[in-house]
């Protein structure tokens, strides 16, 4: 995937404990988004862009930059203050093979997990999974309409604010991308219920995992791994495409479910003033110190609980 154009946003400095958040000061920035096949391939070592800066421009944020190796957190790099708070592992599945070899890279015992998740779940839905793609407009305009239903009955959306956007410029978006054969949507049906859903948008070989939900009530029936399942399967079938990318973010059906992973960071190179360099060491210090605590209390097996307490204010079991 070729890294976006930058655009300037206001982006915050979230202080969270398990994605509850406390304080997000905004930056302005100049945003750019990297990911897995990035022209260029990972860097050594993130370095600023070259062009200068507005005065009420912060500074600049590279999301997803491939890189070789772990960088360190914080540097003075060439005038700037380099922050980075986050590097992690991001997944993807190498599209360019038969789905026979991909299913070849699952242990059997793996495989015979899924296939048992698959034959659970059409069992329950009446002996047959019912599952859809969307890709033309005319689709995907039902196809939003469906995933809505299923995303404002998640926590993401309910507690955090982070389901499939509600806004007729996302809609508008997603409509101009399939104009141009450049989106996906999948949807997972119990009957003529949608229980889970899937977006993507397509850019230059590359599917890129965007927005994922499904309906709580089913989850003994792995709905999100059930509909992965026929996803890869029509992806692979499709063969138009290079890479499904998982984007940012860690999951273990993420990892489950890729042939690959790309060190990625997200580095902002920030104007060094008096102001910013306190707030980020104390951004930093606050990171270190619920890091330090998350790890206590799952050494103690509280980990858990805990994250519950605060991702549903006491009322989850």
């Amino acid at each position: 995937m070729i890294a976006s154009s930058p655009r300037v946003l206001q982006v915050p400095l979230k202080f969270e404990v398990s994605a509850r958040v406390l304080w997000a000061p905004a930056l302005r920035l100049e945003v750019s988004e990297g990911g897995v096949g990035r022209v260029g391939g990972p860097v050594d070592s993130p370095a600023p862009p070259r062009e200068s800066l507005p005065p009420e421009i912060d500074g600049y944020l590279m999301r997803s930059l491939p890189v070789n190796s772990r960088q360190p957190q914080l540097r003075f790099v060439d005038g700037w203050l380099r922050y980075i708070p986050a590097q992690y592992p991001r997944y993807y599945v190498d599209l360019g093979q038969k789905f026979e070899e991909y299913c070849a890279k699952f242990s059997s015992k793996s495989r015979s997990t899924i296939r048992r998740k698959v034959r659970k779940f059409a069992k329950m839905s009446g002996g047959e999974v019912q599952w859809r793609v969307y890709t033309t407009p005319h689709e995907l305009t039902e196809f939003y309409a469906l995933a809505r239903q299923v995303s404002e009955k998640t926590y993401q959306e309910r507690l955090l604010g982070q389901g499939l956007p509600d806004t007729e410029i996302f809609r508008a978006g997603m409509l101009t991308l399939a104009e141009q054969d450049q989106a996906r949507g999948f949807i997972l049906f119990c009957g003529e219920q949608p229980i889970s859903y899937l977006y993507c948008p397509v850019r230059e070989g590359t599917v890129l995992y965007q927005y994922l939900g499904y309906d709580p009530a089913f989850s003994a029936y792995s709905p999100g791994t059930v509909l992965h399942w026929f996803v890869f399967q029509h992806l692979f079938g499709e063969g138009q495409h290079r890479l499904f990318d998982f984007s940012e973010g860690y999951g273990e059906h993420k990892k489950f479910f890729a042939t690959g992973s790309q060190l990625c960071a997200n580095v902002f190179f920030l104007r060094r003033t008096p102001g910013m360099v306190a707030l980020i060491l104390v951004h930093m210090g606050f990171d270190r110190i619920t890091a330090r605590g998350a790890a206590l209390l799952d050494k103690v097996g509280l980990g858990r609980r805990v994250r519950a307490l605060f991702r549903f204010g006491g009322g989850a079991a």
